[in-house]
């Protein structure tokens, strides 16, 4: 038990970073490079180093599953404990998301992500229907190209927590790769209003009105010269 408190600590004193990080990749993941070119502080932020150093990094990944390896026999002795199993999604969530963020495809990412939201899955038809868990299905949906699951559950997430602008800013950014550019405009607007300016997700949203709208200029001045 003082294993899994020591690693729970060691990990929260990097979430912050990590969280940063995380908005990022998952941004890329769905729209390319269009963030990349368009907005020079979140390149700028993912392209520099996340970790001071090699050996931040080992640590937080070994703090990571230390904490996954604690969490799994606490989960074992309480096979039937929701909020265990949702304890134990979370480390393995946040290891889906390193390996993915250092563009590691492999046998680890993948496994941590179905572990995560098969978990998750299991927590929310036991009752624990919280944002944080809905809003982690709909993320690990999209790593695993589900489209589906994923707005079902971005959808999910917003009606449970209206005000959680990073639901808003992914759900924006998943509607706007599908070209789905109106739909998209409510909650990238959204985002502004809930975000800090200069935020790194305000920055994005920004950019994507600032696109839909040269957009729609083009298309005026074309059917003007038509016409």
């Amino acid at each position: 038990m003082e294993r899994a408190r020591k690693s729970s600590k060691k990990s929260k004193r990097i979430k912050s970073a990590f969280r940063k990080y995380f908005y990022v990749f998952m941004a890329l993941l769905l729209v390319g490079g269009l963030i990349v070119s368009a907005t020079a502080g979140l390149f700028n932020f993912y392209s520099g180093n996340l970790f001071s150093s090699a050996e931040e990094e080992d640590d937080y990944l070994a703090a990571l599953k230390q904490l996954a390896a604690s969490l799994e026999e606490s989960l074992q002795e309480s096979p039937g404990d929701t909020k265990k199993k949702a304890e134990l999604a979370s480390a393995y969530f946040e290891l889906a998301m390193y390996y993915s963020g250092q563009g590691l495809e492999d046998e680890d990412k993948e496994g941590y992500a179905a572990k995560s939201r098969a978990l998750l899955l299991e927590a929310v038809e036991e009752g624990l229907l919280e944002p944080w868990v809905t809003y982690r299905i709909a993320l690990l949906a999209l790593l695993q190209k589900d489209d589906a699951q994923a707005e079902e559950y971005l959808k999910k997430t917003l009606e449970l927590d209206e005000n959680l602008s990073e639901a808003h800013f992914y759900y924006a950014a998943f509607l706007s790769a599908r070209e789905r550019a109106d739909e998209a405009r409510e909650h990238w607007e959204k985002v502004l209003e809930l975000e800090e300016e200069g935020s790194y997700l305000a920055q994005t949203a920004e950019y994507y009105l600032n696109q839909q709208e040269e957009e729609q200029k083009k298309q005026q001045e074309e059917e003007q010269k038509q016409n």
